[in-house]
């Protein structure tokens, strides 16, 4: 019968599995090695296992700390004081549903996670998607209503989009075989997709006269192109986070290098 299993990391993306199980008097050892997307898989398949016997004990919280951080700088950073101004309230119902909304931000995730696992993967993946879905939001209201955007619709907008990427976020990375490398790869990639976008409409003089609704195609559109690439980048190799930081600091002297480049060429 089985008696022990131990799992040891013996390279960035690759790990060793041991079981240890008695048979016919003798102890024998299984030993296989498997990639960081099935070490994933089994810890989810495991966990739930875990979970319908004795639900707290030992669920993968290795990203609650960071997920609620980051509700809680939605809520009281933006949620807080958005909702009021999308709704036209003033006065004391500002002020109540400031900190309803505030304190629901943080309460709810908070009693939402002691009972369900939060992964790295999930709370960067949620994390990136909630912050990028005010700008997502934003640009949509561009693209729906032009140079007429209106304020309150735009924070509607901007708030519908932040909860959605939150939430969609959440639940998309704890279905998924991605690791936290690859998550923040993805969201890296739609945010410099988003950027390049902006920078087209620049080149093209777009910011020039009523254009509204084309530059916020083209943030959309390079935002869209961006997770699309990230995500095909992503399924050729488990990136760990350490690999995810070094392709944003590669893209980000890149594009201090090209700057400083077309600064010295025009200066001449």
């Amino acid at each position: 019968g089985f008696r022990e299993a131990k799992l040891f990391q013996i390279a960035d993306t690759t790990f060793a599995l041991e079981i240890f199980c008695r048979r016919n008097g003798q102890l024998l050892k299984y030993r296989n090695l498997l990639p960081s997307p099935e070490i994933d898989a089994l810890r989810r398949e495991v966990s739930a296992r875990i979970l319908s016997l004795r639900p707290p004990a030992l669920l993968d919280r290795s990203g609650r700390s960071r997920f609620l951080l980051r509700t809680f700088l939605l809520s009281y950073g933006f949620y807080s004081w958005a909702l009021p101004f999308a709704l036209d309230l003033n006065g004391q119902a500002a002020q109540v549903t400031a900190l309803l909304t505030g304190s629901a931000g943080f309460i709810a995730p908070f009693t939402f996670t002691n009972q369900h696992p939060v992964s790295q993967t999930a709370a960067g993946l949620s994390a990136h998607l909630g912050t990028t879905g005010i700008f997502h939001g934003a640009f949509l209201s561009g693209l729906l209503f032009g140079e007429d955007v209106p304020e309150r619709g735009t924070l509607a907008l901007a708030l519908a989009g932040s909860a959605g990427g939150l939430v969609g976020g959440f639940k998309m990375a704890q279905r998924s075989t991605m690791t936290a490398g690859s998550a923040e790869l993805i969201g890296s990639a739609g945010n410099y997709g988003m950027l390049m976008g902006l920078g087209a409409a620049h080149l093209i003089d777009l910011y020039e006269g009523e254009n509204l609704r084309s530059v916020a195609a083209l943030a959309l559109t390079g935002s869209g192109l961006g997770y699309w690439g990230g995500s095909i980048l992503s399924r050729q190799h488990p990136y760990t986070r350490g690999d995810a930081e070094t392709q944003d600091t590669i893209g980000i002297l890149s594009a201090y290098l090209a700057s400083s480049l077309l600064f010295l060429a025009t200066d001449s």
